[in-house]
């Protein structure tokens, strides 16, 4: 078990049009820094939600280069899991289990 700030990923497809998965992006974003937890947010579509969180003093990147490897991924798409794989912040194997338990639904 992990004790202390963990350093979290969370990523979406956009952080443009408020959506529902760009809602719940940022209301995880919140409750996990409440917890007293490092977040960043990663789109590589940006708009004014993504405005909006870094004036609520979230770091946004629409670029993963020179991003620390987190702790801990949340990834909302395939398309962002694909980037996030390919930049080395997470280990091949975890996003193929990661994948695995999104498509086949299982823990």
């Amino acid at each position: 078990m992990i004790k202390g700030t963990v350093r979290i990923l969370l990523t979406n497809r956009s952080l443009s049009p408020p959506g529902g998965s760009e809602t719940y992006l940022c209301t995880v974003a919140r409750q996990l820094r409440l917890l007293g937890h490092d977040v960043t947010l990663y789109a590589p579509e940006l708009g004014p939600l993504a405005g909006r969180m870094q004036q609520d003093g979230f770091v946004v990147v629409d670029s993963l280069f020179g991003l620390a490897r987190p702790d801990v991924a949340h990834v909302q798409h395939a398309t962002t899991a694909y980037r996030v794989c390919e930049h080395s912040l997470l280990h091949v194997r975890e996003i193929a289990k990661l994948l695995k338990r999104k498509l086949h639904g299982k823990n």
